[in-house]
């Protein structure tokens, strides 16, 4: 084996697991010749670990509670539309 082969194996044992099994598919793609690599005994990467879903919303209860509390100096049409739309269909005498 060569230094860049022994660098690239390296690299390879330091990915998390779904990274190297995406990466294991992709070489066997890539060499259709040889054995496709066999699944690992964990689930696919494409398929959601137990866990995810509540770090997911964990992750997104934070952004949910600001949902709507930002505040700009600059008023707009918007933030004025009824006294806008008072203007707007007032009769003219």
């Amino acid at each position: 084996m060569n230094a860049r082969a022994k660098k690239l194996l390296e690299e390879f044992q330091h990915l998390p697991a779904n990274e190297q099994r995406w990466l294991k598919r992709q070489l066997a793609a890539v060499r259709p010749d040889t054995d496709p690599p066999k699944q690992d005994s964990e689930a696919d990467e494409s398929e959601e670990h137990p866990g995810d879903e509540q770090r997911r919303r964990a992750a997104m209860q934070g952004w949910l509670e600001m949902a709507g509390t930002g505040h700009s100096e600059h008023t707009d049409v918007s933030e004025n539309k009824y006294r806008h739309l008072a203007e707007a269909y007032a009769t003219k005498p």
